[in-house]
């Protein structure tokens, strides 16, 4: 499933599908998740307890990328290579998402992002999805309520610069906000050092 303008790209589950259908599938299916291991260990006890995918049980691994970059791809080719799992269930950042997408690409092994709004991130390729919405969206989504629900004609623009999604979420909320008729008062890009 993709979320944002790309959603009917494909089917969902395009690339899950194709990594199902190849012959001398064990019977039992592994998956990784690199994020949310609790409640991705919950919904395969729930698949499994109702017979599981395909009539195959699904078994759950997980890898810790520790949330640093480089990490992920890493994990992810530990995964494919030594588990030989037949789907990645996140990264959650972006950037750590971009670095383990390549790999599932080239592998041919879905990888499905909870949290990666990032635009690029599904541009991939065809066996990586996401399950939210994009910055784009979610900036001009911000944009709008502010304007239109709240009534709102100036705002100050604090951001991170050392966050992708922080300064994704202010570009693409300014691009909407003041040509609109929005006014940016204030703009502030703050780092790590001078919040502390």
């Amino acid at each position: 499933m993709r979320a944002g303008p790309e959603l009917g790209a494909r089917p969902a589950g395009y690339g899950l599908r194709q990594v199902l259908s190849r012959a001398a599938l064990p019977n039992l299916l592994r998956l990784a998740v690199l994020f949310g291991h609790n409640g991705s260990l919950l919904a395969v006890e729930d698949l499994n307890a109702a017979g599981g995918v395909l009539g195959r049980q699904l078994e759950l691994i997980t890898e810790d990328d520790q949330s640093k970059d480089g990490e992920s791809a890493t994990a992810v080719k530990k995964l494919i290579s030594r588990d030989k799992v037949v789907a990645i269930l996140g990264e959650v950042a972006s950037k750590r998402s971009l670095a383990g997408a390549n790999v599932c690409q080239k592998e041919k092994i879905p990888m499905l992002s909870p949290a990666s709004t990032n635009n690029t991130v599904t541009q991939v390729g065809d066996y990586i999805f996401r399950v939210c919405f994009t910055d784009d969206f979610q900036g001009t989504v911000m944009a709008k309520f502010a304007k239109q629900d709240l009534k709102v004609k100036r705002v100050a623009i604090l951001s991170s610069v050392s966050n992708a999604y922080s300064l994704g979420l202010a570009k693409f909320f300014k691009e909407t906000f003041i040509p609109n008729g929005g006014c940016e008062a204030r703009s502030t890009r703050l780092s790590p050092s001078s919040i502390h």
